[in-house]
């Protein structure tokens, strides 16, 4: 499978492969961890939107410019023509409006026609989840103006708690028709769930892929084994951007956990007939890092500190994550 894991962490970077705007600060760039995108001062955490575009490679990420810890979140912006040689970027998503006051949260950019769009987590002052879109202002995507009807998904279906709708991915094509999948807590059971959007109007089309229920489990950071009922920033891989005939549902596994898990298996319509549903296939696996302890037929991608991967399709048709 032609699958570079590139962008799993966002870390620290070395000034002899990373660009920096302020060549006078003392930031200690020798000590820094190498090929890992790192903003110039602030917090960092998921990646987000990585895209090939005007002959570059983009990369956001969740960034805090205020402080070094999480809060009034935008995203970060680098550029690279290689991948491992970087220079920043103004950060997209700033001046946030009142749907917004929580943070910009993850998301995917995808091309549209002649645009380029962020779809992304809106989040209020009461960190409740939305779904919004940005268009990029031109080829350079330093700037990106928001759709004026955001939110584009102002609540999530019945029985999703709106604290846990999060994580829109780029589009995947089935039947004629593009979706986007969420990720999110269902609160029967509860069990983590990703839901299908269609991404013309965003309508609800049904749950793409359920974990198992979780009984005993009040929320998803209840412990390790209350890891999937939530499940974060999913990922899903197009047979025709592998080597292999099987659908990949990548998933990031609560906070208690926080490991990336892959799911092998096929995509077909869904139960409630209205769009494409993911069907896990049996296969035997080792417990390699208690990836299939936590859900059932799971692959844990590493053994380290490993969350909230995610992946694009490169201009030669490589799946990078």
């Amino acid at each position: 499978m032609r699958l570079f894991f590139l962008l799993t962490s966002l870390a620290l970077t070395t000034s002899s492969i990373f660009k920096k705007h302020d060549k006078g600060s003392d930031l200690h760039y020798e000590q820094q961890p190498k090929y890992h995108v790192r903003p110039q001062q602030g917090w960092l955490n998921d990646p987000n939107g990585p895209v090939f575009h005007g002959g570059k490679y983009h990369l956001f990420f969740q960034h805090n410019q205020e402080d070094a810890s999480w809060g009034n979140i935008v995203w970060g912006h680098a550029t690279s023509a290689d991948l491992v040689h970087w220079e920043l970027a103004s950060p997209i998503l700033t001046k946030p409006p009142s749907y917004e006051k929580g943070g910009a949260w993850s998301g995917s950019m995808f091309k549209r026609g002649d645009d380029i769009v962020a779809l992304y987590t809106c989040t209020d002052g009461k960190f409740r989840n939305a779904q919004c879109e940005a268009i990029a202002d031109d080829a350079s995507l330093s700037s990106f103006t928001r759709n004026a009807n955001n939110p584009t998904i102002k609540t999530p279906p019945e029985n999703i708690p709106q604290g846990a709708f999060r994580d829109p991915t780029e589009p995947y094509h089935f039947v004629g028709r593009d979706y986007t999948f969420i990720g999110a807590t269902d609160a029967r059971g509860p069990r983590g769930v990703v839901l299908a959007y269609d991404l013309d109007g965003y309508g609800f089309k049904g749950h793409f892929y359920e974990a198992p229920p979780l009984q005993q489990c009040l929320g998803w950071r209840d412990g390790p084994r209350c890891a999937s009922v939530m499940l974060e920033c999913p990922d899903v891989f197009d047979p025709a951007t592998t080597l292999s005939e099987a659908t990949i549902l990548k998933l990031s596994l609560g906070a208690a956990l926080r490991k990336d898990v892959v799911l092998i298996g096929a995509v077909e319509g869904n139960a409630e007939g209205r769009g494409p549903s993911f069907r896990a296939k049996e296969h035997r696996t080792q417990h390699r890092c208690d990836g299939p302890e936590y859900l059932p037929g799971a692959i844990t991608l590493d053994c380290g500190s490993a969350y909230a991967s995610k992946s694009f399709t490169d201009q030669r048709g490589r799946r990078i994550s």
